[in-house]
């Protein structure tokens, strides 16, 4: 489910459009785009998302992203989890 916002559509409407080993850019403030590819997509049941793993420090620069409004089959609401590993960094 995607809800939109005051100014269109929802930042993560195409998050279920991502597949294991897509390329996710990311522009950071200084005109860098940052670059992660896709190790794990995952749906969580409502209360059930495993925070402390999902937000643990890794080893390596790493990419979670976390919504809310996933839809399981048969269940309440939940999160849907995309993550990612940083494979290079573009200078802008």
């Amino acid at each position: 489910m995607c809800v939109p916002g005051p100014g269109g559509p929802a930042v993560f409407r195409r998050l279920g459009a991502l597949h294991v080993h897509d390329l996710i850019r990311i522009q950071r403030a200084d005109g860098a785009i940052v670059v992660y590819a896709v190790d794990l997509i995952r749906a969580y049941p409502k209360g059930r998302l495993p925070a402390m793993r999902l937000y643990a420090a890794t080893p390596y620069p790493s990419l979670q992203l976390i919504t809310c409004g996933g839809i399981l089959p048969g269940q309440r609401p939940g999160n849907v989890v995309v993550s990612a590993h940083e494979t290079a960094v573009v200078a802008g």
